[in-house]
């Protein structure tokens, strides 16, 4: 599963990975992230220690891609991929074609995109960075006609909330209201808005944000792994033995196959493949049927729990 984020530089991105996996990182109880390679675990871990200790993450030091995997009471239940977007077409008020098509490579491998928005920047009256704004809209805007094959979920989080008073109106939000009312219109596109705080005594909002997230992707990254499933079945099923001759051959495959094992040198045979993909098979379905159910679990964690409140197709359901 692809979790693309997109944002400017220093919007909270990193202090934000930094609260997620300060709360749930290697968790083995409930839900859990677990790192998949060990010097970025070991990045994330130095993170969430210096975060706890009110020490922020400097926002160079995050990589453009982090492997997870979302985890229930210590199991594996779906890899994801938590990818920053730092194309060009949020570095320029021209973006170059090639920049688009990058960012549009990126839209249509993601399952689910998380939009970040600097609290203290909406929290100023006037006109100061609404070219920065537009870029935005601009990038989310293109996201509302990638065909996915389910609704596509936008998380909108407004960051840095303990650094603007209370009760601040975020004027800068009023840039956004023609993109909103379009997502609030839609059939395909469904999106949360969303208040964050990363302080060393308060990161919780960060679940919220990949509960909806996978929960969004889950449909769309069902779909996928079950059209390579068939693909794979089908190249199996062209390598299964069907004739006499076929079968003796695939006799003579798995006496080759021992010998060489006894030798210790690998020989898969034709049986072998189809026997694999047909296990994997099995294997793959109750894991989707599992991530289903738990991604069901945690829209009902969201909707009744926490009050969240959505816009679009979630709206509809």
């Amino acid at each position: 599963m692809n979790i693309l984020m997109v944002g400017h530089s220093r919007s909270g991105k990193t202090s934000f990975m930094a609260g997620m996996y300060r709360y749930l990182g290697e968790s083995t109880e409930g839900y859990g992230i677990s790192a998949k390679k060990e010097n970025q675990k070991e990045q994330l871990t130095k993170m969430a220690l210096d975060l706890s200790k009110g020490r922020y993450p400097d926002g160079t030091n995050i990589q453009n891609e982090y492997e997870f995997s979302l985890n229930v009471h210590g199991e594996e239940l779906v890899p994801f991929n938590w990818i920053d977007y730092r194309g060009g077409i949020l570095m320029s008020d021209d973006p170059s074609d090639s920049d688009i098509d990058d960012f549009m490579n990126a839209l249509e491998r993601a399952d689910a995109l998380v939009v970040f928005l600097d609290g203290t920047k909406l929290a100023e009256s006037g006109a100061r960075w609404n070219i920065e704004y537009d870029l935005l809209i601009s990038c989310i805007t293109k996201s509302l006609s990638v065909p996915h094959s389910s609704c596509f979920h936008i998380s909108f989080v407004i960051t840095k909330c303990d650094m603007v008073a209370s009760g601040a109106n975020f004027y800068g939000l009023k840039r956004f209201d023609n993109l909103l009312r379009q997502i609030n219109d839609s059939q395909t596109v469904c999106a949360m808005l969303i208040q964050c705080q990363i302080t060393p005594d308060y990161y919780f909002t960060p679940f919220l944000v990949l509960a909806y997230s996978v929960y969004g992707g889950t449909p769309i990254y069902i779909r996928r792994i079950t059209e390579a499933i068939n693909k794979a079945k089908k190249r199996a099923e062209e390598h299964r033995p069907t004739s006499l001759l076929g079968k003796i051959f695939g006799v003579g495959e798995i006496i080759l196959s021992g010998l060489f094992g006894i030798i210790d040198m690998e020989w898969e045979t034709e049986y072998e493949k189809t026997w694999a993909a047909e296990k994997n098979e099995e294997e793959l379905m109750e894991k989707l049927s599992e991530l289903q159910s738990r991604a069901d679990e945690l829209l009902e964690n969201l909707s009744s729990t926490y009050k969240c409140n959505f816009l679009g197709a979630d709206n509809k359901q």
